[in-house]
């Protein structure tokens, strides 16, 4: 495209050429015509731009919530002539460049020369965003001609859901399932190979004592031993449209993922394995697989989880029940919102003897719902925990700003 600069050297040129040509003058025409070839010759030039590259490179395509990842555009001028031109990489909202880097610049690229630009990308919320494309200005020395395009595909970047270490407030059940074949984990529980000590409580056994260490301590101490279990857990995610209601960082949606990731990622490190629903505008069911693959992929569908639908808990229930072994232990990850069948759901999976704990994000207040709808919304919610608790299921409710791991031990959950 043609800058004012030169619209007006050529407009300029031409004029002088008209007088030149009209008053028979030498030097007005040679001006002119100076001036008309130096902004042809300048366009011709130009048109290596066609050929400049660019090349995009990131260090990590999958980080967690709060890490970063390294960026670097490489632009390639393979032309015979000095470009001028701003680069920039567009990026989403809910990222930020690091302190001290841009995803902007300006540069001289020198004829068959190259530049980099490089900077480090922070990713506070969980998601999955696209990186790019690359936007290029390119201007000729002159300043006379500049041209304006894209180059570069958009990337992805995964942005994991972070997870917390829920060893310490464990939540398992307590009732191994011979039929997955037991196994040990390095958890204290009722087995055969030694643990730890500990002091003694009430309700041990005699037989429990080391008489050795007692003596040794002064006190009375206890044998633990290495828990057997072959549990399945069976994990049920709210992926309703009612997620997404709220500010983006602080919806229902966030506190939903990081829950479902740190209990998966709990449950595998205790050596049980986990079964994984999703109910939105339909079921989808992620049946067990190894550690090293249901993690990822787990993971990842926390971060592309975008809320959507109105299916009930109800529906989801009665279209996995058949296939739930008795006492399965199971978890519900939801916010509790506009679902008239929970306390209905939760009743057919405790009267078929499952071992229910709903993990509840607590809300105070709907922001953009209309206030008496939001109140309705908030009271139905109170109403339906009371009912659960009341039928025996343990209800752990997240405080704003609070941790998993102590909201499990404030809800008095045990080692099995």
């Amino acid at each position: 495209m043609w800058t004012r600069k030169a619209s007006l050297l050529t407009g300029l040129g031409l004029t002088l050429t008209a007088l030149g040509v009209i008053a028979r003058s030498p030097g007005a025409l040679g001006a002119g015509l100076v001036l008309l070839a130096f902004v042809l010759v300048n366009r011709l030039l130009f048109r290596d731009t066609a050929l400049v590259e660019a090349k995009r490179k990131l260090d990590l395509f999958r980080i967690f919530e709060g890490d970063s990842t390294q960026v670097d555009v490489t632009i390639t001028n393979p032309g015979k002539r000095l470009l001028f031109l701003e680069v920039r990489d567009r990026l989403p909202r809910q990222v930020r460049v690091a302190e001290g880097g841009s995803a902007y610049d300006q540069l001289a690229l020198p004829a068959r020369g190259s530049a980099r630009l490089r900077y480090e990308l922070n990713a506070p919320l969980l998601g999955v965003y696209e990186i790019g494309p690359t936007d290029l200005r390119l201007e000729d020395p002159f300043g006379l001609f500049f041209e304006e395009r894209s180059v570069t595909a958009s990337e992805p970047v995964w942005v994991l859901p972070r997870t917390e270490d829920l060893r310490k407030a464990a939540l398992i059940s307590k009732l191994p399932l011979p039929v997955l074949g037991d196994h040990q984990v390095n958890r204290p529980g009722d087995g055969f190979d030694f643990f730890a000590l500990r002091e003694y409580v009430p309700g041990d056994t005699m037989r429990q004592i080391n008489w050795k260490a007692s003596a040794r301590s002064g006190k009375m101490m206890v044998n633990q031993m290495e828990r057997v279990t072959a549990a399945e857990v069976t994990m049920f995610i709210d992926g309703r449209a009612v997620l997404n209601i709220g500010h983006e960082d602080t919806a229902p949606r966030v506190s939903v993922a990081r829950a479902a990731a740190s209990f998966i990622d709990f449950l595998f490190k205790s050596k049980d394995t986990a079964r994984v629903v999703i109910y939105s505008d339909h079921v989808r069911e992620i049946e067990p697989q190894p550690a090293e693959r249901m993690i990822p992929f787990v993971m990842e569908q926390m971060a592309e989880l975008q809320p959507k639908g109105e299916f009930p808990l109800r529906e989801a229930v009665r279209q996995v029940l058949p296939s739930l072994r008795p006492n399965t232990p199971v978890i519900l990850i939801s916010p509790l919102l506009d679902d008239g069948t929970i306390v209905e759901a939760a009743s057919i999976l405790l009267a078929n003897g499952m071992i229910l704990t709903v993990v509840t994000p607590e809300l105070h207040e709907l922001p953009g719902a209309e206030p008496s709808f939001a109140s309705a919304l908030l009271k139905e919610r109170e109403v339906t925990i009371r009912e659960l608790q009341s039928f025996g299921a343990i209800v752990i409710s997240l405080e704003p700003g609070t941790s998993l791991a102590g909201a499990v031990e404030k809800a008095r959950m045990v080692l099995g």
